[in-house]
């Protein structure tokens, strides 16, 4: 019989502050992490229960007879990058990314700086639910600073020279609030940077990657060359082009991917997505004779993936995007760096480097705490099977329980839109009559 995860979902461990998410539960994974460790890497995101929940995290860790870094406020990619760098044993992000403020979550990385396995994962799981341990030296708090700086020179080398430019910047009142405005202007870039003021409650409110009209109004209410919009811990990035058109996270696969085979320096000319790319932009790939591999949903499954096989780009259309040559998890300021220099060394609009075909999605939440059981009923797999069959190869569906919050997440595309959307219509009527029957 397989093991099903008690606390761990497709990104760390993830709910409701004060309900899954408790100063006791951070304790215990704490005190589990610093049995086997020397070294362990702390930051967190503006959320005002984060500063609680990071103090009784490393609290456990310090019981435990383990060292801790502690970053504070700081993206979930530098605290990657520093773990890697000070070869400490694990990372850890007291975050819950794009979620709103009644979540937070403690997402974990490996000495490599990458996301753990699932066996990982479940091994930790089991020992949280055992006894306390005290080790009989308590571990002390160490400055992580010089690794940052480093961390913070390597992003202005990827950026490079971008005087010139005029770019857009929305921080979601997160954690790179502290650092995207100054790392763009130091690169000679002019900036307009939004919602960089928190307050320990407004992060990811009408903001940032979630809701990328705003970054999109600001570039072209003020003729920009391109807008970047962060998540509340900065691993997903979405933006504008010069128009005000969203670029999500399927397009920077696109660019980057294209650019690094026109260098020959695709590995395998392969790019690695999920079962939520775009199959419109799949097939312009495959016209310049690059391949798209696919993953399951969630970037630590795309991460994988591109460990094992040395792909060296890959993400998520959510925009949680992996330069393989710089990190092993996705790293919203490095790609907006990233792309803000091939704007400039190709000298052409950001739009151009986009062009790709895309097929029309249609894309429903249904919020469900039941959300797991009700996708899994075989009148739902049913529903969707026979749908599937009357598509007969004119579209596909995505029907999946979300694993950082309690929704039913579904995605119909199709070469029609229409079709799209009475596709996903059918399947949302039909679910909310189920949750409305088991409320």
């Amino acid at each position: 019989m397989s093991y099903i995860k008690k606390y761990f979902g497709t990104d760390g461990i993830r709910g409701k502050y004060g309900e899954l998410i408790t100063e006791g539960l951070a304790y215990r994974l704490g005190n589990t992490l610093g049995r086997d460790a020397k070294k362990i890497v702390v930051g967190r995101d503006t959320r005002w229960h984060g500063e609680p929940l990071s103090h009784a995290f490393m609290l456990g860790v310090t019981d435990a007879g383990c060292d801790v870094i502690s970053l504070g406020i700081v993206t979930t990619p530098a605290v990657a990058y520093v773990t890697k760098a000070e070869k400490a044993k694990y990372g850890v992000v007291v975050s819950a990314s794009h979620n709103p403020i009644e979540y937070n979550g403690l997402k974990i990385f490996s000495t490599y700086g990458a996301k753990l396995t699932d066996k990982e994962e479940q091994a930790i799981e089991i020992c949280m639910d055992g006894e306390k341990y005290f080790a009989k030296d308590s571990g002390k708090k160490i400055s992580g600073s010089v690794k940052l700086e480093e961390y913070y020179s390597v992003l202005r080398t990827v950026g490079g020279d971008l005087t010139g430019m005029r770019i857009g910047l929305d921080c979601a009142n997160g954690a790179v609030s502290l650092s995207a405005g100054a790392i763009f202007r130091s690169l000679g870039a002019s900036v307009i940077v939004s919602n960089d003021v928190f307050n320990g409650e407004n992060i990811n409110d009408g903001c940032g990657a979630l809701h990328p009209d705003a970054i999109a109004k600001t570039v072209k209410d003020n003729g920009l060359d391109v807008g970047f919009a962060f998540d509340g811990d900065a691993d997903r990035i979405i933006g504008s082009d010069e128009n005000g058109n969203i670029i999500n996270g399927d397009d920077i696969i696109y660019a980057v991917a294209v650019e690094l085979f026109k260098r020959g320096k695709l590995y395998g000319n392969t790019a690695v997505g999920t079962y939520h790319t775009n199959l419109g932009m799949e097939k312009s790939l495959n016209e310049l004779g690059i391949k798209l591999v696919r993953t399951d949903i969630g970037d630590h499954f795309v991460a994988e993936k591109m460990r094992e096989e040395g792909y060296r780009i890959g993400g998520e259309q959510s925009g949680h995007i992996i330069l393989g040559n710089y990190s092993d998890t996705g790293d919203g300021l490095l790609v907006a760096l990233y792309l803000a220099n091939l704007v400039r060394r190709n000298g052409v609009n950001v739009s151009k480097l986009l062009e790709h075909e895309t097929y029309p999605q249609v894309n429903y939440d249904i919020i469900t705490k039941n959300n797991r059981e009700i996708v899994a009923l075989d009148e739902v797999q049913k529903l969707k099977l026979g749908i599937e069959r009357e598509l007969d190869g004119k579209g596909r569906i995505l029907l999946r329980a979300s694993g950082t919050e309690p929704k039913i997440r579904i995605m119909a595309e199709c070469i029609d839109t229409e079709l799209a959307k009475d596709v996903a219509d059918r399947i949302r009527t039909h679910i909310e009559d189920i949750v409305g029957r088991i409320r």
